[in-house]
């Protein structure tokens, strides 16, 4: 079961404003400016870089894909860390 199953959404509504969008092959289309995917596109079971910031230092680690959901207007993506790199 994927986790979007837990939380419903109108599909239509979010398809036809181009703001998240689930695609054949476990493909997810997300217009989001948090977010920076060739074609907008990211797919589950691919690798990542995940860039953060906190008091002035810059944290990246390398992560897996394993889920996204929406909940109301909110975008979760369930991710694990694969290494850390500072």
């Amino acid at each position: 079961m994927k986790t979007q199953d837990l939380f419903p959404y109108d599909s239509f509504t979010l398809g036809i404003n181009n703001q998240y969008l689930a695609l054949p092959d476990k493909r997810i289309l997300m217009n989001s400016k948090g977010v920076l995917a060739s074609n907008s596109t990211i797919t589950i079971g691919k690798h990542y870089i995940l860039v953060m910031s906190s008091n002035q230092e810059f944290n990246v680690h390398v992560v897996e894909l394993d889920d996204v959901f929406l909940d109301g207007a909110l975008v979760h993506l369930i991710l694990y860390v694969r290494r850390i790199m500072k």
